[in-house]
């Protein structure tokens, strides 16, 4: 089971204020927009960032711990 990420309480909403997330830029492979996603993992491994052009590009990162590295990921390979 997977989700986009949202708020989900007032905890992470006071996080959010503290540490804003960075902003998730465009697919660098077709230039749709890029999404967060949290998946249930027992791992810990839960975050990735995927392109929303899921039918022709199909653009992802791997899974990692944090919503901020996977973003970090997502927008290193950025090229525009």
């Amino acid at each position: 089971m997977s989700k986009v990420w949202s708020l989900s309480d007032q905890t992470t909403a006071r996080m959010e204020e503290a540490t804003p997330e960075p902003e998730i830029k465009r697919c660098p492979f077709c230039g749709s927009v890029g999404k967060l996603e949290e998946i249930e993992s027992e791992d810990g491994y839960r975050f990735n960032v995927y392109c929303t052009n899921v039918q022709y590009c199909g653009g992802t990162t791997s899974r990692c711990r944090s919503a901020a590295k996977a973003i970090e990921f997502w927008n290193r390979r950025f090229t525009g």
